[in-house]
């Protein structure tokens, strides 16, 4: 397996432990990034969606899709960017 697949599917697993984590414990989720603890439908859409995802990550690493490596690096990257991007505006900084 390339470092790319390796790479793909640890992204894969980090993603089902945060799906899981959506749909089993929500209000610990939602207190880690600085919600109130509650149990709206969004947190068990958006888990929904993290596992979906998962899926790809794992099926691409194990199939060794360098197309959808090199299509996921700068998403990856962005991520932080945009949570970062999301905190300052939300803090009105």
């Amino acid at each position: 397996m390339s470092r790319a697949a390796v790479s793909s599917l640890v992204y894969g697993i980090y993603l089902i432990g945060l799906g899981l984590t959506l749909f089993i414990i929500p209000d610990v989720a939602a207190t880690l990034v600085g919600l109130e603890p509650h149990k709206d439908v969004w947190l068990y859409v958006s888990a929904m969606v993290v596992l979906v995802q998962s899926v790809y990550f794992i099926v691409s690493a194990r199939s060794e899709s360098t197309n959808f490596f090199r299509a996921s690096v700068p998403l990856r990257y962005l991520v932080p960017v945009f949570f970062a991007a999301l905190n300052l505006t939300k803090n009105g900084l």
